[in-house]
């Protein structure tokens, strides 16, 4: 945050929300979103306290437990796959409604508010990453924000970019496996425990 103000980067974030542009932001990004910042035992920052954006009704304390998962979540009718990886817990209050509902983590149901957004629904954050891989969602949210703009949508993709990622890496591993001697290694690792 101390580099956005530093920069003048707050100040042209929150011109082009008043502009008319949408902001979204993921984790940090979200966390900087809402009114106010604490860090009590100076995890992220030596500073304790400082404002945020102040473009959602949110504060965020940050606390030394880091939430690492894999997470499925819900928006609207739209099931999001995506991980989390954060330090801190983020409050709403006032008109901000939460963005979406976690509905399972590392592969256990759960039913938990993530993210916030505003009424207009011009500024939203989540802890989720990987949402954007997410191509029927994404595609979605581009539409509504041509369609905002007098632009025609955009035809839907036929791939998955979350399905072609998984393939991609598949193929790495063969590849991987095929040309790594994964015996010696094995060993290797057994010898440097010893």
């Amino acid at each position: 945050m101390a580099f956005l103000r530093d920069s003048g980067l707050d100040q042209a974030i929150i011109n082009a929300h008043n502009n008319g542009s949408l902001v979204i932001g993921i984790c940090g990004g979200y966390q900087i979103l809402g009114e106010q910042l604490s860090d009590p035992e100076h995890v992220e920052s030596a500073l304790s306290e400082q404002h945020g954006l102040g473009l959602l009704s949110a504060s965020t304390v940050f606390t030394d437990t880091k939430t690492t998962t894999q997470a499925v979540a819900k928006v609207d009718d739209q099931t999001l796959k995506g991980y989390e990886i954060h330090m801190g817990k983020t409050v709403l209050f006032g008109t901000t409604k939460p963005f979406s509902t976690i509905i399972s983590t590392n592969g256990k149901a759960e039913d938990r508010p993530d993210g916030g957004v505003n009424d207009d629904q011009t500024v939203f954050g989540t802890y989720l990453h990987g949402i954007f891989d997410n191509s029927v969602w994404t595609r979605k949210l581009l539409n509504d924000i041509r369609s905002s703009k007098g632009l025609a949508p955009l035809p839907n993709e036929e791939e998955s970019f979350l399905q072609y990622k998984e393939e991609q890496y598949e193929k790495l591993a063969d590849v991987f496996e095929e040309n790594v001697d994964m015996d010696r290694i094995s060993e290797i690792l057994k010898q440097s425990g010893e």
